[in-house]
């Protein structure tokens, strides 16, 4: 080997591993999350935008559900519970869209009650029958 004129590094491998094999694999790694996520109920679709807020990972993100079904982490269906109408069971936490499924809507909880100086004074956020007090009679998700 010359040691002069040979490199063991140049500038077309530094361009083909870093510009073309690179660019594979960070799309390749965007679509295998893309799918882990769609499998755990959250569809791209409903994902754009939603991380520039300062909820994303702070406030629950509930959605509603047409159709579909729920499921454990087998894979066994919930035939005694419909998603339109029912929330999911500790047995079977996860959606699935099944044929005829899809996602109607989905939006961040309400504004959470902690540090708030108009609490009343037996406000518990762990007892629902207190939140009628400050909520005017409106049931509020914290």
């Amino acid at each position: 080997r010359n040691s002069k004129t040979d490199r063991l590094v140049t500038r077309k491998m530094i361009n083909f591993s870093y510009g073309q094999i690179g660019l594979i694999q960070a799309m390749a790694g965007f679509f295998t999350y893309m799918v882990i996520l769609n499998d755990y109920g959250y569809p791209p679709g409903i994902l754009y935008m939603r991380g520039n807020t300062e909820f994303w990972g702070k406030q629950p993100f509930f959605c509603k559900f047409d159709g579909g079904a729920y499921v454990n982490l087998n894979g066994d269906v919930d035939e005694s519970r419909n998603p339109t109408f029912d929330a999911p069971s500790v047995d079977y936490p996860f959606w699935y869209e099944g044929g005829s499924g899809s996602i109607a809507d989905c939006a961040y909880a309400m504004a959470n009650y902690e540090n708030s100086d108009e609490l009343p004074g037996n406000f518990n956020p762990f007892d629902s029958s207190t939140y009628s007090q400050s909520t005017k009679g409106k049931h509020v998700l914290t």
